[in-house]
């Protein structure tokens, strides 16, 4: 509803928002009439706990973190710093959109709809997972789709892929998203014999990749009520990367930058930090824009290795952040909650702000029904500060905002990229970045590695200097070492930078040799996302 209010209106927004962040005793008594007038015809149309006038006051005006980052009204806050994740400048003029750039892949599948398929050679490569041997059936009479994609459809059974089943079920709170990587209409109506086809995005584009209607018994994704969407997704993701076991222990990072094409960023959750605060803040207002999954460390890293904590969190597992909310209680104070979801769909968090804890009884009765959801799923709200203490990093990824025919499928307005091939000689890529307005930059470093080659071997240094030489810190990763290798990951960074010529270094390392220097042939690709930014290889 606020999305078609705001398009109708989208020309007078600027001097909307003037007079929205001023006391409403001191606007003008026509305006406030008009915005009384307008939320009364909306609200006939909006739910009864929906106040129209406060929905449409709150998303053009934004709020006002400065007046609610304060210990009066948030424990443990002593100030808002606005400028924390930097201004924005964009300037009015046009910008010329930098072509495109990706790697041709091989393996894009596709089939003869009529045909039957059976990858026998699959199943060869995973005749064993976890050192155990694996059963194989088709599923009898199954349905993709019951009725409708929901993050509920996603259960993890035996296999250790948490990370990327909790980056689905983010992207199942996008409908339109899960529509495209699952190939709704095609899978819907296919034929099992025909088998099922799927997108992943790899290297700058999108690949299909199909399976065949067998699936490993007792190990893979629950199909609850024969809906097979999930299991089968499951299966061609462990396809793109050879087998069950490739897929077992890795990041979310990398699970939301396959299924979303966006740029993803990993870093560390420490209450200690400065800008946490902040970092709420921006969260909340950039949720709409973002998919996000949050881990805690632990376990052993294998399947089965969680390990269950009297807060009924688990060690070595990964979980789905759904929601950022902020919420007055009956005192007049602000809470800061987050909605998270274990993909078991099982196994809750039991502190304060779960599906039973009375601190639900400190806010508005209608506030409780609209948010708090009682039930076994998964799913459960907790406080900011104890999602900060409780968990160990979380991992955040900017979605793409438009369709590109280059790409086949979802790409950055925005966007700028180079490519290039390693050489062992040569393990250090440069490039320049041009930066023509004050704004937050997207960066990400992609190499063509599979996932079990990032965990073992193929270790990344990236700098970023100024003109003179200097080296620029991220605001995220809030971890990030400018000294340091780490685990490649497809991990991304934010900046906030003035405008102004910056140079990329990226530098590969391979554990396995001891040395700086890349596997022969590796591929790589650098993007950038921001307006009037260019890459060019140096």
């Amino acid at each position: 509803m606020f999305s078609f209010f705001k398009e109708q209106i989208a020309e007078h927004i600027p001097d909307l928002q003037e007079i929205l962040v001023q006391p409403k005793e001191t606007r003008n008594a026509q305006f406030q009439g008009g915005l009384e007038t307008v939320g009364g015809f909306l609200q006939k149309y909006a739910p009864a706990d929906i106040n129209v006038i406060e929905l449409i006051e709150e998303g053009l005006a934004g709020i006002d973190w400065g007046s609610i980052f304060t210990p009066d009204k948030i424990d443990d806050c002593d100030g808002y710093d606005p400028d924390y994740f930097g201004e924005e400048d964009l300037g009015e003029e046009e910008i010329e959109k930098p072509d495109e750039i990706f790697w041709e892949q091989d393996g894009d599948e596709e089939y003869d709809p009529e045909c039957n398929f059976d990858d026998e050679f699959f199943r060869s490569n995973n005749e064993t997972y976890d050192g155990r041997s694996i059963g194989w059936n088709a599923p009898e009479n199954p349905i993709f789709i019951v009725d409708g994609t929901s993050m509920n459809d996603i259960k993890q059974n035996g296999i250790g892929d948490c990370w990327f089943l909790a980056s689905l079920s983010s992207l199942a709170t996008r409908p339109e998203r899960v529509t495209f990587v699952i190939m709704q209409d095609r899978n819907s109506s296919a034929d099992p014999e025909c088998g099922y086809s799927f997108k992943f995005f790899k290297m700058g584009r999108w690949l299909t990749y199909q399976v065949d209607k067998f699936l490993p018994q007792k190990i893979c994704a629950v199909a609850a009520e024969n809906e097979h969407w999930v299991p089968y997704m499951e299966k061609a993701y462990a396809k793109k990367y050879g087998t069950y076991d490739a897929i077992t222990g890795g990041w979310g990072c990398w699970g939301l930058t396959d299924l979303t094409g966006g740029i993803a960023i990993k870093t560390k959750l420490d209450w200690g930090e400065s800008g946490i605060h902040e970092l709420f803040a921006w969260l909340h207002d950039h949720q709409k824009d973002l998919l996000i999954t949050s881990g805690i460390n632990g376990g052993d890293g294998g399947a089965g290795g969680e390990v269950l904590q009297d807060n009924g969190l688990y060690g070595g597992h990964e979980y789905s952040l759904l929601q950022v909310a902020l919420v007055e209680n009956l005192e007049g104070k602000y809470v800061e909650l987050i909605n998270i979801r274990n993909p078991w769909g099982k196994g809750e968090f039991n502190g304060d702000w779960s599906d039973n804890s009375e601190m639900w009884d400190t806010i508005a009765p209608e506030k409780k029904e609209q948010l708090l959801q009682p039930r076994e799923d998964g799913a459960f709200w907790m406080c900011y500060k104890d999602w900060v203490t409780l968990f160990s990093s979380f991992d955040l990824c900017l979605l793409p905002t438009s369709m590109s025919e280059a790409k086949d499928g979802p790409s950055f307005e925005h966007e700028s990229a180079v490519a290039g091939i390693y050489s062992p000689d040569q393990p250090k890529v440069r490039v320049k970045m041009t930066v023509t307005h004050k704004q937050n930059i997207y960066i990400q470093t992609l190499m063509d590695c599979s996932i079990l080659e990032a965990k073992t071997d193929q270790f990344i240094k990236v700098n970023f200097k100024d003109a003179d030489g200097n080296i620029i810190l991220p605001r995220l990763p809030n971890n990030y070492n400018p000294k340091s290798f780490s685990n490649y990951s497809q991990n991304g960074f934010l900046f906030n930078l003035e405008p102004g010529e910056y140079k990329i270094i990226m530098v590969s390392y391979l554990y396995s040799e001891s040395a700086m220097t890349a596997r022969d042939g590796m591929k790589w690709l650098i993007k950038a996302v921001g307006k009037g930014v260019l890459l060019e290889a140096m």
